[in-house]
């Protein structure tokens, strides 16, 4: 039996600024194992075509192996899930979508438009 718990999470920027919200998804262990497969399998697969092209599988097949195992790895390791995200950035105010992203503090989110990497820490209550 899965449980996932759901709660809904605000955001400040570095000077304590509020800058949006996003529900913070808690699954249980066996569901983050599938996400990090999911997430770790197309290179995985991606390194199996690799294997026949001369020379460059040397670098190509333990490359895509281990950006494999650290894409599943953030998900393995990882706590929590952030879904359904809304910030707005600082700089060119413009608001930000985020989703199924792994759970890190503080999290670095990029800026579509103006590039600018926002630190976002949860607000305690």
């Amino acid at each position: 039996m899965t449980t996932t718990t759901l709660e809904t999470i605000r955001f400040k920027l570095d000077d304590d600024q509020l800058a949006g919200e996003a529900t913070k998804e808690i699954p249980s262990k066996s569901e983050l194992r599938k996400k990090g497969l999911r997430a770790a399998m197309p290179f995985w697969l991606g390194a199996i075509p690799c294997i026949f092209i001369p020379l460059l599988h040397y670098l190509l097949v333990p490359m895509l192996l281990a950006i494999g195992f650290l894409q599943g790895r953030s998900y393995w390791k990882g706590k929590a899930l952030f879904k359904n995200g809304k910030v707005t950035c600082p700089r060119c105010k413009k608001a930000l979508e985020f989703n199924e992203v792994p759970f890190e503090s503080p999290l670095k989110v990029l800026c579509d438009s103006c590039g600018y990497q926002l630190r976002l820490y949860e607000v305690t209550p």
